[in-house]
């Protein structure tokens, strides 16, 4: 039986980067809480937050959440406008 390792959300090509900015803190903070993967260092959660947003405010490709040794990633990839969320 196989089984789903990722979730991808496709962007609309009239979608920008920087309509994201608004709305990613949150997204970012929920697929922590949701994958239990919140830094015990609320600094470092921040620090995530701004390095993305300052992407987005820029209209360019954020960093995503992409750890290792983490469950699950948050990838934003190079060649295409979408995001998934995927389980290692």
């Amino acid at each position: 039986m196989m089984k789903a390792t990722s979730g991808h959300f496709v962007l609309d090509d009239d979608v920008e980067y920087k309509d994201l900015a608004g709305v990613f803190p949150e997204l970012l903070t929920t697929f922590l809480e949701e994958t239990d993967q919140i830094p015990e260092d609320d600094d470092i959660l921040k620090m995530f937050i701004y390095v993305n947003s300052r992407a987005l405010n820029k209209n360019e490709k954020p960093e995503g959440y992409n750890r290792k040794g983490g469950p699950m990633r948050l990838v934003f990839p190079l060649d295409s406008k979408q995001f998934y969320i995927r389980s290692i």
